[in-house]
């Protein structure tokens, strides 16, 4: 899919899916790093999920597990989550001198519980960073899913809504009924491993239930455009402190990229990260 194709797809229905990001060869090596940072922090994992229970916010679904800051221990995936076809497509997005915002990663195990809807931060309204809605009509932020297992309805392909990122807000501010009914026109993510699901961070999506006998795994990855701040979401900085202090919702800070991990980086890829490096 050429650049002009993702940009008009992502305009008019919210999300496309970009064939063949990473190549083949070089899928397994990928797929063993994501894999030992799930592993990794899976019991920091089962400790926020327990934080999230004792603070009385929407728990997320049974049978999944989240890694954080992953690029600050395999930071090799930079060159990936800078491809130069999804770059292209961002910067005619969200303009020239976007960020990377955050590289997470998802597993999802056989039979796991379906997700509530939502958007991606900063429109994910049980987050402490959440913009209020109604939100402008205007692309901020862009979300990609970089497919580590195949993609489809057994598997637990991510449920979208297309063209819902036109809407001035969505459900995850709204009742349990809003955020949980199934839609008529829901449709599922389909790919294969090396594909990546690159949509507006406004799309109404969900976390599929997964009905193989294997887990599907994913590498999360948000980018942001310029004027964005993001200095809400480091911590200890002024901005950080004075949200701590005043909100309500969940804690969505990003831990900073010690230098090291940085300077391994393609140098193509550094002005995308520059700004988490530890000062």
């Amino acid at each position: 899919m050429r650049t002009d194709e993702i940009v008009e797809r992502v305009r008019a229905e919210g999300w496309c899916v970009v064939d063949g990001i990473i190549p083949a060869l070089e899928l397994p090596e990928v797929q063993e790093s994501v894999r030992g940072e799930l592993d990794a922090q899976s019991a920091g994992w089962a400790a926020e999920v327990s934080r999230i229970s004792q603070a009385g916010f929407q728990m997320p679904p049974k049978g999944i597990l989240h890694a954080q800051a992953v690029i600050n221990r395999q930071p090799q995936l930079a060159s990936h989550v800078t491809h130069p076809r999804l770059m292209e497509a961002c910067e005619a997005l969200l303009g020239r001198y976007f960020r990377v915002s955050s590289v997470g990663a998802i597993v999802t195990y056989p039979g796991n519980e379906r997700g509530y809807w939502h958007a991606d931060w900063p429109f994910n309204q049980k987050l402490a960073t959440a913009l209020p809605s109604p939100y402008p009509d205007a692309a901020m932020n862009i979300s990609a899913i970089f497919m580590l297992s195949r993609f489809n309805k057994r598997t637990g392909g991510t449920i979208l809504l297309p063209g819902s990122h036109r809407r001035s807000f969505n459900p995850s501010g709204g009742s349990p009924a809003e955020q949980f009914e199934p839609h008529s026109a829901e449709v599922t993510a389909v790919g294969e491993p090396g594909d990546v699901l690159f949509y507006d961070s406004r799309l109404w999506h969900c976390v599929a239930p997964n009905l193989s006998d294997g887990p599907r795994m994913a590498l999360n990855v948000r980018y942001s455009a310029w004027w964005l701040n993001l200095e809400f979401r480091r911590k200890n900085s002024p901005e950080y402190e004075r949200l701590l202090r005043d909100s309500k919702g969940k804690d969505n800070s990003v831990p900073l990229i010690p230098r090291a991990s940085f300077e391994s980086m393609p140098e193509r890829a550094r002005p995308f990260f520059a700004h988490w490096v530890e000062r």
